[in-house]
């Protein structure tokens, strides 16, 4: 066993998707190293970082991080700042800091110390070294830097672009925050723009309930607000996404209890007149949509036809501020899912031309 390579086993299990099996593998070449070379031998330690490195990937996230912050001075000693493992190891304990929870300020002198070392060693294009520096402009965004967090997260997501390319899981990360910032910096309607068309690529890549889609989600519907809009839509989209919220991170995540909040605050304004049976209509019509969406995908038929249903709700209700911007962008998405010819794509064509 102790002949080997951590080298070789990160790429025989990389390659296959295994981390669970590079862990269980790494744990035992950890157990022979420390029995025949000792605890402080540069292979011993280095193979202690692997395994905790892959429980972090094999989704154990808690004790691998427990793990690499106790590792991080043996490893700095034995193998030296510079180490790769070393590296890795600072990387994933600065983006999950445990309960002390240091301020902004601090985390952010931290990030900017790893992005100097990681820029040095790896490259400044190297996709670590720029997963690095985007925590810098989130945190400079944090403490209220927005210009400073725009130009950093602009800069982030061009290299990301050329270097990962547009799909890539980081990329997609990067233009969240670079939208975020330039929404809160300057441009609110392209930043608006950008985040609504984020929503379905997050979601294809992380998942319908992952916090980065539901994130994106709630600062879509924050700034929607913002615009006007028809309130019942505006509503109906908080009871919809505080569901989601809480299913999926829990009643206390901080998103959930923000979300919460906005809603309570929707509620308090909203002026019925009527259309309490409109309202949950509509929020019945949204979570079928959801449902859809995790099933099936955006483009589906089943999708898309939710998507009817409840443009054709609004319509019947006579909410046309609601109903035109929805008939609009089923029809553009309709035809290019399903084709120009096909029935739903017609039908929403009628929808459109029956709003004043």
């Amino acid at each position: 066993m102790t002949d080997t390579s951590i080298d070789d086993l990160e790429a025989r299990y990389l390659a296959a998707r295994d981390p669970e099996t590079a862990m269980r593998t790494a744990e035992e070449l950890l157990a022979a190293r420390r029995s025949e070379l000792g605890a402080t031998h540069p292979d011993t330690v280095m193979t202690a970082v692997a395994a905790a490195t892959w429980r972090f990937h094999a989704g154990d996230v808690a004790a691998a991080v427990q793990e690499l912050r106790a590792l991080i001075p043996t490893a700095a000693a034995v193998l030296g700042d510079d180490d790769l493992g070393t590296l890795g190891a600072r990387h994933i304990v600065a983006s999950y800091p445990d309960g002390t929870d240091p301020s902004p300020a601090q985390r952010l002198a931290g990030w900017l110390e790893l992005y100097a070392d990681e820029q040095r060693v790896l490259g400044a294009e190297h996709p670590t070294t720029l997963a690095a520096r985007n925590q810098v402009a989130v945190l400079r965004r944090e403490l209220g830097d927005r210009i400073g967090a725009r130009d950093e997260s602009a800069a982030v997501v061009e290299a990301q672009r050329r270097v990962l390319g547009e799909s890539h899981p980081d990329t997609l990360t990067g233009r969240f925050t670079a939208a975020m910032c330039l929404g809160e910096a300057s441009d609110g309607a392209a930043a608006l723009a950008e985040i609504k068309a984020l929503i379905p690529l997050l979601a294809a890549t992380f998942g319908h309930d992952h916090q980065n889609t539901l994130a994106a989600r709630q600062t879509s519907a924050l700034w929607s607000a913002e615009d006007g809009g028809d309130p019942l839509d505006r509503l109906s989209e908080w009871e919809v996404l505080v569901d989601d919220l809480t299913r999926a991170l829990g009643e206390r995540h901080p998103l959930t209890v923000a979300a919460d909040q906005t809603r309570a605050e929707q509620r308090a304004r909203w002026e019925p007149d009527g259309a309490d049976g409109l309202l949950a209509g509509v929020v019945e019509t949204k979570r079928a949509l959801g449902q859809a969406l995790r099933a099936d995908g955006p483009n589906s038929e089943a999708a898309l036809r939710c998507r009817y249903d409840l443009t054709q709700r609004f319509l019947r209700g006579l909410r046309f501020d609601a109903a035109r911007p929805h008939a609009e962008s089923l029809v553009r998405d309709s035809a290019a899912a399903l084709g120009e010819d096909h029935e739903l794509t017609s039908a929403a064509r009628r929808l459109l031309s029956e709003m004043p």
